[in-house]
């Protein structure tokens, strides 16, 4: 999309305040709900780095407007059809959850209603539902390693009218975390060691030069009661490790450099981590 020359990026829950991030230019959790997840975080701080501008409109949560889906999905158009009119002819990426880049009219979503007020119509993708944790390769039309996949069982695609239907495929897990993880951003696995505890903890991986943890993590995962490592799925960089407890409090851990090459398969030891 920015070899073809799109500079601006919208997407649900941005808050008001993102358009003007802070002078260091990282993306936090504070900017929109979906930003706690790290794989989307990360994906929007490439957007910031590539100098794309990023565009809330959402709907603030105490307006009127949020109080009933048709002031909702109203309001979101009306805020994307001015932002357009403001940036004539400049290319806008919308990302949007649930039904909202519906185009039919009688269902009344932002997508249609941004029809309704622009006379554009835009390019919908949607995405089909993507296989959940355990479940069988062969209940899909089409074999995983086939890579494609025909649309044969209805409750698997988006109930709506849009352009595209992109219809994810089983990936098998891989060391124990989602195999789809280990081609995004050029994310290799490190095993962690860990100090084992009684109680379920999240272990969260920061880079060591964002400021603070109100960066969101570059990537987290759950840690069994009794467990002694974890694989992180990270791209190579220095990162400092802490470890979240079920109260928010984060215990920092130490810091290391990695993913080195052999980092999947032995765990790595953490050095020391700085007072601050």
């Amino acid at each position: 999309l920015h070899a073809a020359g799109f500079r601006a990026l919208a997407a649900e829950t941005f808050s008001a305040g993102i358009a003007s991030l802070p002078v260091d230019g990282h993306v936090r959790s504070s900017d929109g709900i979906y930003l706690r997840d790290p794989v989307f975080a990360a994906l929007v701080q490439e957007a910031v780095r590539l100098g794309w501008d990023l565009v809330p409109y959402e709907v603030p949560a105490d307006s009127e407007a949020a109080l009933t889906r048709e002031g909702r999905e109203g309001a979101q158009a009306q805020a994307l059809a001015d932002w357009l009119q403001r940036n004539s002819g400049r290319a806008l990426v919308v990302m949007a959850g649930g039904e909202h880049i519906n185009e039919d009219p009688a269902a009344g979503w932002m997508a249609a209603r941004l029809t309704q007020l622009t006379g554009m119509d835009p390019l919908t993708i949607a995405q089909g539902a993507t296989a959940c944790a355990g479940e069988q390769a062969q209940k899909w039309p089409v074999p995983p390693a086939d890579g494609i996949s025909s649309v044969v069982d209805r409750s698997r695609v988006p109930d709506g009218r849009f352009d595209l239907v992109v219809h994810h495929l089983p990936v098998p897990d891989l060391h124990g975390r989602p195999g789809w993880l280990s081609a995004v951003s050029g994310r290799r696995p490190a095993r962690v060691c860990l100090p084992p505890s009684r109680q379920p903890r999240l272990l969260r991986a920061f880079a060591v030069d964002d400021p603070g943890n109100r960066v969101v993590a570059s990537d987290q995962a759950e840690v069994a009661p009794g467990a002694d490592e974890m694989m992180l799925m990270l791209p190579h960089r220095r990162w400092w490790l802490a470890l979240e407890d079920d109260q928010g409090q984060l215990n920092r851990l130490g810091q290391f450099t990695g993913p080195g090459a052999n980092d999947g398969s032995r765990c790595v030891a953490l050095e020391h981590a700085p007072a601050s």
